[in-house]
C-alpha cells in the first residue's frame, strides 16, 4: 500500500529486504541512495546464534527436554 501523498509505502511481503537488489530498488526509489552492501545472510545467521546463545545462557535446557 503506498500513502496517497506517495511518500509512505508499507508492506509484509516475507523476504522483500533479504535481497541487496530488491532493498537497493526500494531506497534508491524512495530517496535516491543505495544502501550500504552486506551480507544479510550472516547478518541474519549472526542474530540467530545470538538468540541461541542467550537461551542456552538463562535457561535450564536439560528441564526442558526431559
Amino acid at each position: 500500500a503506498i500513502s496517497e501523498c506517495g511518500q509512505i509505502m508499507g508492506t509484509y511481503l516475507h523476504g522483500c529486504f533479504d535481497e541487496a537488489e530488491a532493498l537497493n530498488l526500494i531506497t534508491e526509489w524512495v530517496n535516491g541512495t543505495q544502501v550500504k552492501q552486506q551480507d544479510f545472510e550472516a547478518l541474519k545467521e549472526q542474530g540467530i546464534n545470538r538468540i541461541a546463545d542467550a537461551i542456552e545462557q538463562h535457561m535450564n535446557l536439560d528441564f526442558l527436554f526431559k
